[in-house]
């Protein structure tokens, strides 16, 4: 049986990715944190909102896996280190794969995945958690934007990629097409 599944997260989206867990995986959201600065009310949609900062003394991270569910943009950061942190608390990262999205066997998923209805992965294919444990994440996305910024320096126009946060995982790595 699935542990019980906290969602990190008190916006539009992380409502959608706890509905998204409840009817396609049946893992329904226990409660939801975010940092006590952050919340707004005591309930979202009938569910708990709980602060982060004391999360561990109300649920416990060995019988609960938590889902970071920050939106995508200009959040990676925030992501890794809201991950890092749940990963030192004792959390395991919840990972969401669509009964919709078609994997090949072959496709090893790493924690923290989010694959979405339609999407297709194929043979050969890595995608990169947005983030999880191993070196620090938000190292990382640090080194990746102080690469990035480095590199158009020297530039008197930079792309628009230099003006964004690049992804947890180094974007300089990945193939452009």
């Amino acid at each position: 049986m699935a542990r019980p599944l906290v969602v990190f997260g008190n916006s539009r989206f992380a409502e959608w990715i706890a509905r998204y867990f409840a009817e396609d995986a049946g893992r329904p959201a226990v409660a939801y944190a975010v940092h006590r600065r952050f919340i707004a009310g005591p309930a979202l949609g009938g569910v708990p909102v709980l602060a982060f900062e004391d999360i561990a003394t109300h649920l416990d991270p060995q019988a609960h896996d938590i889902f970071v569910a920050l939106e995508h943009g200009r959040q990676n950061l925030a992501r890794a280190q809201v991950c890092d942190e749940a990963v030192a608390l004792g959390f395991s990262l919840a990972s969401f794969v669509s009964p919709r999205a078609i994997v090949a066997p072959s496709v090893r998923l790493g924690s923290h995945t989010l694959v979405l209805e339609g999407t297709v992965l194929q043979h050969a294919s890595a995608p990169t958690p947005s983030c999880g444990p191993g070196p620090s994440s938000a190292t990382t996305a640090r080194s990746a934007r102080t690469t990035i910024s480095a590199r158009n320096a020297s530039s008197t126009s930079p792309p628009a990629s230099a003006t964004s946060t690049p992804s947890v995982r180094a974007c300089a790595s990945r193939p452009r097409w």
